[in-house]
């Protein structure tokens, strides 16, 4: 009967994350969409005869970021069949390692998708980190794969700033 009810939970899990990432994504889209449309420019600063963009990564972590994890929060509450503590922290944090995971390991579709995210993407990589991190050893590998697509997404923000800057500037006229 356990081993029943582990995989129902298991595969309750594995639908309700990936409706809460799609419903990420959309919300990440349907955000930078918005900021694209306000015609963003980088402010600047000319700094040792270089020209840098001075673009703070955001200090909170995007609402889209939020709302996932409340719907996260919510569907574990309303599974509620573990009323045994220690098993609901276990069941919290299968989730969170899956929601991660699947997150960043989202496929090539979705890089485009961080790197539109910007500075906010950067922002909510750094908090996802903090998360795994707290749990300790469980979520290690995790924690691994959030720094790898951090500098990567960095790597690519700064590109885009830089091309916007170069767009803006018009330094070639």
């Amino acid at each position: 009967m356990r081993a029943l009810r582990d995989a129902i939970v298991d595969r309750w899990q594995q639908h309700t994350i990936s409706k809460i990432v799609r419903e990420y994504w959309k919300n990440v889209r349907l955000q930078s969409e918005s900021l694209m449309s306000c015609e963003y420019v980088p402010d600047v600063q000319w700094h040792d005869s270089l020209l840098v963009t001075v673009s703070p990564m955001p200090a909170e972590p995007s609402s889209c970021l939020i709302y996932s994890f409340l719907s996260l929060s919510s569907a574990i509450q309303q599974l509620g069949i573990y009323q045994d503590p220690s098993r609901r922290q276990d069941i919290a944090q299968k989730a969170l390692y899956c929601f991660i995971t699947e997150l960043v390991n989202d496929g090539a579709e979705m890089e485009s998708c961080w790197e539109i995210g910007g500075a906010q993407a950067l922002s909510d990589l750094a908090l996802l980190h903090k998360l795994a991190s707290l749990w300790g050893e469980k979520l290690n590998n995790v924690c691994e794969s959030l720094a790898e697509k951090w500098c990567q997404v960095h790597g690519a923000v700064r590109l885009i700033y830089a091309r916007r800057l170069i767009d803006t500037t018009h330094f070639f006229d």
